[in-house]
């Protein structure tokens, strides 16, 4: 699809991944259970039971981490996420 980005093919992978990696920093008792990274798509399985926090908050958060990784990594201007996700 015309102007996206895609996650593996421009760079983006390695900041998904540290993206994921600090999500339990940032939220104590978050247990990422499963993810997977696809050229246009983040799938995750999370673990809230221990958490006090709403899943919107969660991807929110992990979303605006990712864009601060990229823009350090000279990254700017690209649209990485749309502002929705599934809930399954």
């Amino acid at each position: 699809m015309a102007g996206e980005v895609s996650l593996k093919a421009e760079g983006f992978f390695p900041l998904v991944e540290q993206g994921l990696k600090t999500l339990p920093r940032r939220y104590p008792g978050l247990r990422v259970l499963h993810h997977r990274i696809e050229e246009d798509r983040v799938e995750l399985t999370l673990d809230l039971q221990r958490l006090d926090e709403d899943l919107q908050r969660i991807v929110q958060s992990f979303k605006s981490e990712v864009g601060k990784l990229a823009r350090a990594d000279g990254l700017a201007g690209k649209n990485l996420w749309q502002w929705s996700y599934e809930e399954i």
